[in-house]
Order: C-alpha cells, then structure tokens, then sequence
C-alpha cells in the first residue's frame, strides 16, 4: 500500500509537472507568433496595408517629379490594387524608355564603327553619312527595342554605373554627328558659292560688277541665305 500511495503521489507530481511544460510552451508559442523574426511585436494585417500604400504613394511621386503622367491623383483613400497597378503601368514606360535610350545608343555607336572601319580597308564599302542616315532614322527601331524589353526587360536589371556611361556615350554620339552634319551642309554650301561665283566671273557680264572674287562669293551668299 505504502508503494501505491507513492505511485500515485508521483503520478499526480508528473502531470503538474507536464501541464507546467504544455503551458509554458503555448505562451512561448504565442509570443512567437506575436514577434517578427527580429524579436519586435509583429504588425497588424492594416498596418501593413498602410504602409505599402505609402510606399506606393511615394513612389509615385517620385515617378510624377521626374515627369510621367499619372492617370489621376492618388491618396491613402485609394484600394492598394488600384495603387499597385499604377505603379507597375509608370515602372514599365519608365523601363522601356531606358531599354530605347540603350538601344539607340548601341545602334548608332555601331553604325559609327563600321564607319570608321570602312576607312581602314580602304573604303571598300560606300558607308560615307552612314551614321549620320542612322541618326536621322533612329526612332524606326523604337518598336523593335520595346518589344525587346518586354521580353527580356524583366530578366535583368542594369547598374547605375552602366546607365550613367549609356547616357554620357549616347549624348557624345548626338552632339558628334550634329557636327558632322553642320560642318558637311556647311561645306556644301561653301563649295556652290565657289562654283557659282566661278560660273560669273568667266561671264563678261559680272565682270564689272565686282572688284574681287570674294566681293561676288559674298553677294552669292547674302542671296543664299536671303533665300
């Protein structure tokens, strides 16, 4: 009898003892449940939601300031859906501006290239003004580019570094062939002058008229330019 009493009194002692353990687990478990991984209290289901439209919000201010056109005026008032989707439409135009900026960039530089390449096989190839009818035509490859993006845009994401060397590049390109151009109607110009000037001082009838050559050159070119 005495060995069944302290059976039965050991008996009693573990079930404290495992229901002390049960619960002292359940409050651990809700206070994990209560705690984020970093250990701060985990946030509600509409603290959450604020939060992101905020961020949503911010994000679309920042796209408005650098000019892309929103479809309305947003708020807090606002469904998260409606906000997501805005964001998305803006990041993509944004996305495949940048895809037709690298792309002109890319396509210019090359055709500048063979260019210059065509002069060291002795201009096997008649490429001369081929960058220059490339620059002219650029935004024919537009729609070729954006569809590029929307297959592969997605896929990767460039650098900041490589970015701000495509736009340094593209703009050296620009303002190199604005020159070119100037410089070649300018001599084209330039050589009409000579060759219509030519033209009147072997007529008799001009003689008399000009002291010089170059008082008949600049005639021509005030009617030109008048003109």
């Amino acid at each position: 009898s005495e060995y069944s009493e302290s059976d039965g009194e050991s008996d009693e002692e573990s079930d404290e003892e495992s229901d002390e353990e049960s619960d002292d687990d359940s409050e651990d478990e809700s206070d994990d449940e209560s705690e984020d991984s970093n250990g701060n209290p985990k946030k509600s289901k509409y603290e959450m939601e604020l939060e992101e439209k905020e961020k949503s919000i911010n994000i679309l201010d920042s796209l408005k300031r650098q000019g892309y056109e929103l479809t309305r005026n947003f708020s807090m008032a606002d469904d998260i859906k409606d906000l997501q989707y805005e964001v998305k439409r803006l990041k993509r135009i944004k996305r495949v501006k940048s895809w037709i900026m690298y792309g002109r960039t890319g396509i210019i530089s090359t055709s500048v290239l063979l260019e210059k390449a065509n002069t060291f096989i002795n201009n096997k190839f008649n490429l001369d003004g081929f960058s220059q009818h490339i620059c002219s035509s650029i935004t024919q490859y537009d729609d070729p580019i954006e569809e590029l993006c929307d297959k592969y845009g997605t896929s990767f994401d460039t650098a900041p570094v490589i970015k701000i060397l495509t736009l340094f590049l593209y703009s050296a390109l620009q303002f190199h062939l604005t020159n070119k151009v100037t410089q070649m109607s300018e001599n084209i110009i330039s050589q009409k002058i000579n060759q219509k000037a030519n033209e009147m001082l072997n007529n008799s009838q001009y003689v008399n008229q000009f002291n010089s050559q170059q008082d008949l050159q600049n005639n021509m070119k005030q009617h030109i330019n008048s003109s």
